[in-house]
């Protein structure tokens, strides 16, 4: 199989023919420009429309940690950081993320910043990919946790419910990828938000196939769409 993305929690492979995947895995590859094999174990994380699918780690040794944070620095991150702003559509949005519906959606652990405008309201919003669709879309957690910055969002979905035909101005730009200490320390401290936070806890089901993930995420807009009218 061929490797078609990598981060420091995972990457994405395309497998030789279409298949449905699931469990755990075993995996062992070579990064280019190294002789040093990496062995870790992984789990089915989603599945793109073809033959791509994604794995996220699990358990890995500080060694191999290392050598891919390392690595992905030297190769990925100054490439990344000098990409331009994306145009994309919001398909929703909380206080704690939104989902963006984006042709060629970043890779999960991709910060990036996020430039909305909607009428009279403009948000300016850093977060972090959580769940990514290949050729549909990606989950952005914002990382920001302010007082100015949710009083900023409340204002942002306030205009956005108070004109249903409003079509927001989005572009997003990545800025890198998330370094392992700094997702620790934002998993454990976003932990009881995701309870409180519809968006947030359909994130944490990256696991569910792209067309279940969207079909709930539909569900949800609907229901949030009726509580507002009442």
């Amino acid at each position: 199989m061929n490797t078609t993305d990598l981060g420091e929690g995972g990457l994405a492979v395309s497998l030789p023919r279409r298949s449905k995947p699931h469990g755990k895995w075993e995996l062992k590859f070579t990064l280019p420009g190294s002789t040093t094999a990496l062995e870790v174990d992984a789990e089915f994380a989603w599945e793109g429309s073809g033959t791509q699918v994604g794995l996220r780690f699990q358990d890995q040794s500080p060694a191999v940690a290392r050598q891919l944070r390392e690595w992905l620095g030297r190769n990925s991150a100054e490439v990344e950081k000098d990409d331009p702003p994306v145009r994309c559509q919001l398909m929703d949005l909380s206080l704690g993320g939104c989902y963006l519906e984006i042709s060629s959606p970043f890779p999960v652990s991709t910060r990036v910043t996020l430039s909305m405008r909607a009428a009279e309201a403009e948000l300016r919003a850093e977060g972090v990919v959580r769940v990514m669709h290949p050729d549909k879309g990606m989950g952005v957690e914002f990382t920001q946790t302010t007082p100015e910055h949710r009083g900023l969002l409340e204002k942002f979905l306030s205009v956005l419910t108070g004109n249903r035909d409003l079509l927001p101005e989005l572009l997003v730009e990545p800025e890198g990828l998330e370094t392992g200490t700094s997702q620790e320390s934002r998993i454990a401290a976003a932990s009881g938000e995701a309870e409180d936070d519809a968006l947030l806890a359909l994130f944490r089901k990256a696991a569910l196939p792209a067309d279940m993930f969207l079909a709930e995420l539909r569900k949800q807009r609907g229901l949030a769409a009726a509580a507002a009218s009442i």
